[in-house]
């Protein structure tokens, strides 16, 4: 690796499976200090150990409110400012919009949009001048995905948030990005329910539109 972030500090959140872990051996791969957060704090050691090179891993709700600005002060007790957030924490869940509960609704925006946007208020005054900012939207915001009427409009809340965080942030020459996957099968899905019959119907269901 070509160690272009040497010495960089990047945070991680949902940085313990899926997208996020793979996105934490990348920096780490290439010379960062790498800090992942999630809820579980078995999965979040694992993930350090396989992630290595000095990697530190907090434990943190990104539905909890109350979490991130413990979170942001301890890593820059440690680390000094940070120079990559990657706003990568979430969760899919789906109904039909006739089942879609309350209590569903609120968890998904609570982590996807809402947890998003209060990590980054939080973090904030901890980034340092010219540092990134990118959040994982998904390439479903554009598209009609059946029953997924809370995940797909917390995504699309989310690339709407990035348009005006950049405008926003960029007399600090903070550059605010989305990153939108595909389908990628990760653990998220499987712990969302996802049966291999559900996961081959919708990326079928995708791909066609």
């Amino acid at each position: 690796m070509s160690q272009k972030l040497k010495n960089k500090v990047a945070v991680i959140t949902g940085g313990n499976s899926g997208i996020g872990l793979g996105a934490a051996k990348l920096f780490a791969q290439e010379g960062a200090k790498v800090v992942i957060t999630g809820r579980d704090a078995e999965t979040i050691n694992s993930a350090v150990t396989e992630i290595g090179n000095g990697a530190m891993g907090y434990v943190s709700d990104v539905s909890d409110m109350s979490s991130f600005v413990l979170l942001f002060k301890e890593i820059h007790a440690t680390l000094g400012k940070i120079d990559v957030l990657i706003v990568n924490a979430g969760i899919m869940l789906t109904a039909p919009i006739a089942e879609m509960t309350e209590e569903i609704f609120d968890k998904v925006t609570n982590i996807n949009y809402k947890g998003a946007f209060f990590t980054i208020k939080h973090a904030v005054p901890y980034l340092n001048e010219g540092a990134s900012i990118v959040i994982t939207t998904s390439t479903v915001s554009d598209k009609a995905f059946v029953e997924g009427s809370a995940y797909v409009a917390s995504k699309a809340a989310k690339r709407a948030l990035v348009r005006v965080l950049a405008a926003e942030l960029a007399p600090q020459k903070i550059r605010v990005n989305a990153l939108a996957p595909g389908f990628i099968d990760t653990p998220l899905l499987t712990k969302s329910g996802f049966t291999q019959a559900y996961k081959i119907r919708w990326v079928t269901f995708l791909q066609v539109r």
